[in-house]
């Protein structure tokens, strides 16, 4: 057993990702995407992930979307479509003229703006592929999670467990089939980002669990363990956790490693509480989207007057118009000259979502829904989705709100969603075995 490169592919963003993924015919083809590295987080800590390290000439800076977090990244990613299509705009949305949560919405009360698209483990069974997803027990009912994962078998497990090892047993024990595609989400990087910090030694140590038990899933070290030992059978790794026996690898496996977002520590002095300003607050429906780049609804004359009265030392006033079109074409702003980056775009033009694999995963697997029926032109409109003025920080600075934020929101050591270099490039990774 050997591993290669099978080709360095010069993508420009996660949409040319997600196609490649289409395109790819292996017989397994696993997709691991960690959540908060940012290429350039990588690059800054490399010293603490000598497997990825070691690859660092074939890791290509892939564009991600904007705004650059979790709730609109990996929509995009796995949807195949810019926010403008899927609706997910960011961490917090104006669903009926309230703020929820994205994430957390339940899957009874389903998202009326999620357009009619296939997904890409929908695409893949159309290919004749089984599809898996694993991820966090807790978000298996949620609208967001089986709207992404629609189409495979959500294989869930508790926060305790690491997303890896729970991948690893599950391929242990047979319960994946081929040929197949199997997504493993790795949240725990984020986390620890956001609770102690870029570089904090709570990070790195996340860092080095990532690094050393992908090292072992790819099979690097343990690559002559027996594909017929039993589950309950298990090896240490070097990382200090317990793997247990079975296939190191599946002949002809293609893994693609790629992230979400990077993310960037806060300054408290740019810090900026939206409370501090009266006559602003007075005129603010609603605020949305992420501090780091929050969307105010309201008149929208108003709101833009008042905003560039207040607030324009710390950030760039778009209105929704504007920021659609950055989103359309953002490799102009300055914040991303000099990367290979390219704006967020997608010329997928999906078939129906019907026509997925006829096949015991996908007649058990949810489908897309639009709750209140699309509209002439077949989709939901999402443009209000998008405040009415959208602030673009300028540098480190977040946006919030001393009387509505809970205090662990605003005490975030470090935050992404801006148009940075740091928070909109993130590492992408292929690497092929062959037995």
């Amino acid at each position: 057993m050997f591993l290669e490169m099978r080709g360095i592919f010069i993508l420009k963003n996660l949409f040319e990702v997600h196609q490649a993924l289409l395109d790819d015919q292996s017989e397994h083809i696993v997709l691991v995407l960690i959540d908060g590295l940012g290429y350039y987080n990588l690059e800054a800590y490399q010293q603490e992930m000598p497997f990825l390290a070691s690859h660092w000439a074939e890791i290509q800076p892939v564009q991600t979307t904007l705004p650059s977090t979790t709730a609109v990244a990996i929509p995009s990613f796995l949807l195949g479509q810019p926010a403008k299509q899927t609706g997910f705009w960011g961490y917090s949305l104006n669903y009926q003229q309230k703020r929820v949560q994205a994430l957390n919405v339940p899957g009874e009360v389903g998202l009326p703006f999620i357009n009619p698209v296939h997904n890409l483990f929908s695409q893949k069974n159309l290919q004749g592929y089984y599809s898996y997803s694993f991820g966090m027990s807790k978000f298996a009912k949620t609208a967001f999670n089986q709207i992404l994962t629609a189409g495979s078998q959500f294989i869930g497990h508790s926060r305790s467990k690491y997303p890896l090892i729970a991948y690893q047993e599950a391929q242990a024990a047979g319960v994946i089939a081929g040929p197949s595609l199997t997504y493993v989400y790795v949240g725990d990087l984020d986390q620890s980002a956001h609770h102690n910090g870029v570089g904090s030694e709570k990070f790195l140590t996340e860092l080095r669990k990532f690094d050393q038990v992908l090292e072992e899933i790819v099979g690097i070290k343990n690559a002559s363990v027996s594909a017929t030992s039993s589950i309950s059978t298990s090896v240490t790794t070097h990382a200090g956790v317990r793997l247990p026996a079975g296939v190191a690898n599946a002949h002809n496996t293609t893994y693609y490693i790629i992230a979400d977002h990077g993310s960037v520590n806060v300054d408290l002095t740019h810090q900026v509480d939206i409370q501090n300003y009266p006559k602003l607050v007075d005129a603010i429906a609603l605020m949305t989207g992420e501090p780091r780049l929050p969307y105010l609804y309201g008149n929208p004359e108003q709101l833009l007057s008042l905003s560039q009265k207040y607030l324009s030392d710390d950030f760039e006033i778009l209105t929704r118009d504007q920021f659609i079109s950055l989103t359309d074409n953002d490799s102009s702003d300055t914040n991303l000259e000099n990367t290979s980056a390219a704006g967020d775009s997608s010329d997928q033009n999906d078939p129906e979502i019907s026509k997925v694999r006829d096949s015991s995963l996908a007649k058990n697997s949810p489908r897309l829904s639009i709750a209140n029926g699309p509209t002439a032109n077949g989709y939901q409109p999402t443009a209000n989705l998008v405040g009415d003025v959208v602030l673009i920080p300028r540098s480190t600075a977040t946006l919030v709100d001393s009387k509505t934020m809970l205090d662990n929101a605003m005490t975030l050591k470090a935050v992404h969603g801006a148009n940075s270099r740091t928070e909109r490039i993130v590492p992408f990774l292929k690497l092929s075995t062959n037995c």
